[in-house]
């Protein structure tokens, strides 16, 4: 009796594979084969480079004989393997030898091949799944076939990494050393490209007298690069920052300058940001969030570099702190939409660093993951597969959900003396509605996918059992398993 069970152990044990490129084609194959229910299988994997008639870098094969495996071998030419590897395409047969897109082919003619479902890759690898013989007879079912395109895209993941990787070759010298040797970037972990154009953005500012203007996602370490800023140009000085969008509009003019008794209601005598600054930086965060009236104000501020406590117009001062902003907001759409004022736009127009959000820099996630365990504690250590979790999401809330995610998972490890932190280790850190494991993914289709079938059914599992070539019981099995109700 097939056990559901044993398809979620496989499908760890696809991604526990994702260093050894020989177990992950292995492990993929097993799983394919098991999925479709057919008799034999295969799957071969290119480099992306190869010539089309070169065998695959890595393959496997199940129950074929010497013979028969060498015409499937012949068949990455002039075969079904061929065919969908020309086109892109899923080829299914119920007879290839008398199906008249193959029965010419002489690997086709010989081994008289029946049942045929051959799935490629569906992204950049170039590589295809082939079946040979279902058991029981006939035709691979529909549902089959839905299941391997499926399972396909997992494999084309796992497969893209491992390529990569090989090509990859030794890793590549760090290309933010240069900058942080100029600059006091303590605390921004990365090696990225993508980083160390940041910082080279940031190493002739900070020497500039220019106000910088930081753009970003939310929690993509605009405040962090706004104290490298700090840490390089005025390090001896004072670091004071002000969230624009914390302080209430009609005390934004006094909490920025300061004011003096009776300049409004239980106003008292008290200096502002701006004075606190003094000889440091004064840091501006969310500055896309100000009103208008306010906006006028700042913008003054900058341009005249003068300022003075509410309440008292004649004792003016003027600063010489450098001055860093910081939004997440789209400030050109915002300036179509009346929201931000032009003229303040082009004001810091000069001096702009646009932060890449993290899903745009992969190759940072592992090292800031493990700077955050490793503050934890030093031997903490993630598994291959948390690392290809990690690396899969998209992180909406950029480095800081990153770095929430590995507090909670690292503290959790050490509180429980686990020095590995494993996939299941993240849980209930994803993102809503979206998988991030292969076993996740599998799980969501198969539950979209049977809800619609029973409803097209009207929940009757007899039916639904037959239209999709399942047993009653094994199909009982998974609505229990994936946890579906009948509405």
């Amino acid at each position: 009796m097939h056990d559901p069970g044993h398809d979620r152990n496989l499908h760890l044990a696809l991604l526990r594979a994702i260093d050894d490129p020989r177990a992950m084609v292995e492990v993929a194959l097993e799983i394919a084969v098991d999925v479709a229910g057919a008799e034999r299988g295969w799957i071969g994997l290119f480099d992306a480079d190869a010539d089309p008639t070169a065998r695959p870098r890595w393959w496997t094969s199940r129950a074929f004989d010497q013979d028969a495996l060498g015409r499937v071998q012949v068949a990455l030419s002039t075969g079904i393997l061929a065919e969908a590897l020309r086109t892109g395409e899923t080829q299914r047969t119920a007879s290839a030898h008398q199906d008249p897109r193959f029965a010419g082919r002489d690997s086709v003619r010989a081994a008289r091949i029946e049942a045929v479902l051959c799935v490629p890759l569906p992204g950049l690898v170039r590589g295809a799944i082939y079946l040979q013989g279902r058991r029981g007879g006939g035709p691979f079912s529909d549902a089959a076939v839905t299941a391997l395109e499926a399972f396909a895209v997992s494999v084309d993941a796992v497969a893209s990494r491992l390529l990569a990787t090989a090509a990859r070759g030794p890793r590549p010298a760090d290309p933010t050393a240069p900058w942080r040797a100029r600059l006091r970037a303590d605390g921004v972990i990365g090696r990225s490209q993508a980083l160390a154009d940041v910082f080279e953005e940031l190493e002739w500012m900070a020497r500039s007298p220019l106000d910088v203007l930081l753009l970003g996602p939310s929690g993509s370490g605009k405040s962090l690069l706004a104290g490298v800023l700090h840490r390089t140009a005025r390090p001896a000085g004072p670091f004071v920052t002000l969230n624009c969008a914390a302080i209430p509009e009609h005390l934004f003019e006094s909490e920025l300058f300061g004011a003096v008794r009776g300049a409004y209601t239980d106003a008292v005598d008290h200096d502002g940001y701006v004075a606190a600054a003094e000889g440091g930086t004064l840091f501006l965060d969310e500055i896309g969030e100000l009103p208008l009236p306010q906006q006028a104000k700042l913008l003054t501020f900058l341009q005249t570099r003068s300022w003075a406590p509410v309440g008292a117009p004649g004792r003016t001062r003027t600063t010489s702190a450098s001055i860093v902003l910081a939004t997440n907001v789209d400030l050109l759409e915002a300036v179509s939409m009346g929201r931000f004022r032009e003229d303040l736009y082009w004001r810091l127009e000069a001096a702009v660093v646009r932060l890449p959000a993290l899903a745009d820099r992969r190759e940072d996630i592992l090292p800031i993951a493990r700077s955050v365990m490793a503050g934890v504690r030093a031997d903490l250590r993630l598994t291959p597969v948390a690392e290809l979790e990690l690396e899969s999401r998209s992180w909406p809330g950029d480095v800081r959900q990153l770095t929430n995610t590995m507090l909670r998972a690292a503290y959790r490890a050490a509180a429980r003396d686990k020095p590995l932190i494993a996939a299941e280790d993240l849980a209930g850190t994803r993102e809503p509605e979206r998988a991030s494991t292969l076993k996740e993914a599998t799980d969501t289709f198969l539950r979209s996918f049977l809800r619609s079938r029973l409803e097209t059914n009207a929940w009757n599992v007899s039916a639904t059992a037959r239209e999709l070539d399942v047993s009653r019981a094994h199909l009982n099995k998974l609505i229990a398993t994936l946890g579906l109700r009948r509405p």
